[in-house]
């Protein structure tokens, strides 16, 4: 009983502090790292189809058809030759192995295209490059998955709580009349202490 109402007294006279977040860096970089081309499309003619954006503007990409089959090769930098395997190809972040359904979506939906002409490396799978396409929304634009595909919902990174401990610096804190009614007063969970190292923690 005696937490339950502590819990209310805390709610109710320190609930801004309760909720505070502490805000970390994001680091919004690739699994790739660095892609050796980015295209905003908006800077250039925003052509009706994939297959003239990639033709047009798009170095280092050739694109070609083999009876009804597109094929996407990716020119090899450091070996100064083509890949001859189609390369990774994403859609904001998932794989797309049809190069037909990748070259025949809307390019109006696509805001950037990043492009990686080298291999690349992933445990034992070899990539022949990659093609990283990034919707305007983020969310497939409605790009129309394989039926094969399973969809798993994940919860993303999440944000850390900063533990909420109050600091007596002054005389008019120290004779508040709210009564400090925590009942855990210090909450560090990534201290480490190793033996003979003296640590001291101040609250």
């Amino acid at each position: 009983m005696s937490r339950y109402l502590s819990t209310q007294v805390q709610n109710a006279f320190a609930a801004g502090n309760l909720q505070k977040i502490f805000i970390s860096q994001t680091d919004t970089t690739a699994f790739y790292g660095i892609p050796d081309k980015k295209y905003l499309l908006e800077d250039y003619t925003r052509f009706p189809t994939m297959e003239e954006v990639l033709r047009e503007y798009v170095t280092g990409v050739d694109v070609r058809k083999q009876g009804q089959n597109f094929h996407i090769s990716v020119r090899d930098i450091p070996n100064s030759t083509n890949f001859e395997d189609d390369p990774l190809v994403l859609l904001d972040g998932v794989p797309v192995f049809d190069m037909n359904k990748i070259v025949s979506f809307d390019p109006l939906k696509i805001k950037s295209l990043e492009v990686v002409n080298r291999k690349y490396y992933f445990g034992n799978v070899v990539n022949s490059g990659i093609l990283n396409y990034s919707t305007y929304t983020g969310d497939l634009a409605g790009f129309e998955l394989d039926a094969n595909a399973a969809v798993v919902e994940f919860e993303g990174l999440q944000t850390k709580r900063e533990f909420f401990s109050p600091v007596y610096d002054s005389q008019e804190k120290v004779q508040s009349p709210v009564a400090d009614t925590r009942n855990v007063l210090y909450w560090v969970p990534d201290i480490s202490v190793s033996d003979h190292v003296e640590k001291k923690f101040k609250f």
